[in-house]
């Protein structure tokens, strides 16, 4: 989600940039997704540095390098999702996995060094789709809902934004919701249970829980969603205030933030959204797979089930099981994606129908 306001930001600098440098020639409409027509305008355009931006390019270089970051992040992943989901099975006993370097260690002995990359690949197959989703919704619902053709003339509100980046997120999430549900239980799956194959998961669940099984948590999987949203955007806005009221990280010819100075904005932000929201993420993962970590008892199978009992019998702190091995992630695959998003964009700007 932080990668499609990145993206957002990116343009509207892009479009900024493009309007001073035309002031003083034939005003042109410049879309959210250029695609500008007529040599002239083709060649003022390049002659400027300007490449002519594609939709397509944004989200096949959003799902390169989120697979990228995910692919280097796996293993902690991994881990947090360990940490969220093992007292359901733990019962009274004392819980595995306590601290990161012990359980990544445990993992590697109990299924080699590819294992502490279980599930990687179906979380990498989810990117693409969910990118492709969230960003067409963004544009369709900020469009229909408040008329912001992406041509410039509208200047939505943060909680606009939020919504629109909210709904977008809800419906992506919907779609693809069955792909995370099999890459989670692949994930925690230590007897062979899941099948190996995306195919062979979804027809077993479809076998034995029917079409609602492959939604199974997907409630509070939404529900997070704004909250996450909300505060990212507000955290953001008030660190980017600050920096400039401050003279923090500024650039020294135009006095605007340093692209470094909004990255580690966004990170700041991004992790406190993501803390106010882990406990809707914790409970999404422990419906998504109670029918296989409860053996003796019935599982739970609703968010206020979950979240009441959990409460009750471990305290609110066991909502938050997982949440440093996030933290140790959250950085490096901000970055990670940032770098190989903003290396590969230009490259897919660049190429032409003819060149495939």
């Amino acid at each position: 989600k932080r990668a499609y306001m990145s993206v957002e930001k990116r343009r509207r600098d892009v479009k900024e940039e493009n309007d001073k440098v035309l002031s003083r020639r034939d005003t042109i409409r410049i879309d959210e997704f250029p695609e500008i027509s007529g040599n002239e305008t083709e060649n003022e355009g390049l002659q400027h540095g300007q490449l002519e931006e594609k939709w397509w390019s944004t989200v096949v270089a959003g799902g390169i390098a989120g697979a990228v970051s995910r692919t280097c992040t796996a293993p902690l992943e991994r881990l947090k999702i360990l940490f969220q989901v093992q007292g359901l099975s733990a019962g009274a006993h004392p819980l595995r996995h306590t601290s990161i370097w012990p359980s990544l260690v445990a993992l590697y002995k109990k299924d080699g060094l590819l294992g502490l990359w279980k599930g990687n690949g179906l979380n990498c197959i989810r990117v693409v789709p969910s990118s492709a989703v969230q960003f067409a919704c963004y544009k369709f619902y900020r469009e229909f809902f408040f008329c912001d053709d992406g041509s410039g003339h509208v200047q939505l509100k943060a909680w606009q934004h939020v919504i629109a980046g909210g709904l977008a997120g809800a419906t992506s999430t919907i779609c693809t919701y069955p792909l995370d549900l099999i890459r989670a239980r692949r994930t925690v799956d230590f007897r062979g249970d899941v099948p190996s194959s995306l195919i062979g998961g979804l027809r077993h669940v479809l076998h034995t829980e029917g079409i609602p099984g492959l939604f199974r948590g997907i409630i509070p999987s939404l529900c997070g969603i704004f909250p996450y949203l909300g505060i990212d955007f507000a955290v953001f806005d008030l660190l980017k205030r600050y920096c400039r009221t401050s003279k923090i990280g500024l650039s020294t010819t135009n006095e605007e933030l340093l692209p470094t100075t909004k990255l580690l904005c966004g990170a700041i932000a991004g992790v406190i959204g993501m803390t106010a929201a882990f406990p809707f993420d914790t409970v999404r993962r422990n419906l998504q797979v109670a029918s296989l970590k409860v053996r003796h008892s019935e599982p739970p199978k609703t968010m206020i089930t979950f979240m009441s009992e959990t409460v009750r019998l471990h305290g609110v702190a066991a909502l938050y099981r997982g949440i440093f091995p996030n933290y140790l992630k959250a950085a490096p695959s901000v970055a990670i994606s940032f770098t190989t998003f903003e290396a590969l964009k230009p490259f897919f700007d660049r190429l032409h129908p003819q060149d495939w």
